[in-house]
């Protein structure tokens, strides 16, 4: 059984150019190239790496990147960055298809144009991609120790499981809703208090809470 580089010796007339080179190069015309059925060549454009990183670059377009955060690089700012679809000889933080980017200090919402929320920097693990998934056989568990979690999306879908929940959640924001709605009422038939005494409760009206299942967040039948 050949494996690597050597099936394709066994099985290509190389014509005199180097294995290693017909396959890893892309330079040469991948048209002509005559490997195995089991393998896709594909035209790739050669990464240009940054002074002092180490790139492992496949042939189809996929690298990963051991280096340092950012344009100006500081102290303390390893990477690991991992792309499967570039989309040139550099990185390209908007337009490469798919990213797994690890840093040991980065200004992750700044480089991504991340808007929502508070704008963090420091250690960080970002995933990019048009289609993400996370798939657990028994359980998952999303923990924030010290800090706010944000979501944001234009629909949110609650598996069907999850209809008791969003019932108790509509229930609680239902009451709330009434509560707010009597203490309207209330401030708008309050007197005015004369000088000297308590001041009366605040006459602007509070907005009633509307219910889970709206727009926003859906239950997926």
């Amino acid at each position: 059984m050949f494996l690597g580089i050597e099936k394709y010796k066994k099985y290509n007339d190389l014509s005199g150019v180097g294995a290693e080179r017909i396959v890893n190069d892309t330079r040469l015309n991948t048209q002509k190239v005559q490997v195995s059925g089991d393998f896709k060549v594909e035209p790739v454009e050669k990464f240009v790496s940054k002074v002092g990183e180490r790139v492992i670059e496949g042939s189809n377009n996929a690298v990963i990147r051991l280096g340092q955060d950012g344009d100006s690089p500081k102290e303390k700012s390893g990477i690991i960055d991992i792309v499967a679809g570039r989309n040139g000889a550099r990185i390209d933080l908007e337009n490469d298809k798919s990213r797994v980017y690890i840093s040991e200090n980065s200004d992750v919402d700044s480089d991504y144009k991340i808007q929502i929320g508070n704008k963090k920097s420091g250690p960080c693990v970002l995933v990019k991609s048009d289609e993400i998934r996370i798939i657990a056989r028994k359980e998952t568990k999303i923990i924030v120790d010290d800090g706010d979690m944000t979501v944001d999306a234009k629909n949110i879908n609650i598996g069907k499981d999850a209809q008791d929940f969003v019932a108790q959640v509509n229930k609680i924001k239902a009451e709330l809703s009434r509560m707010a709605a009597i203490f309207d009422a209330h401030t708008q038939t309050v007197a005015p208090t004369p000088i000297g005494l308590a001041a009366s409760p605040p006459t602007t009206p509070m907005s009633p809470i509307g219910e889970l299942g709206s727009k926003t967040v859906k239950v997926k039948d």
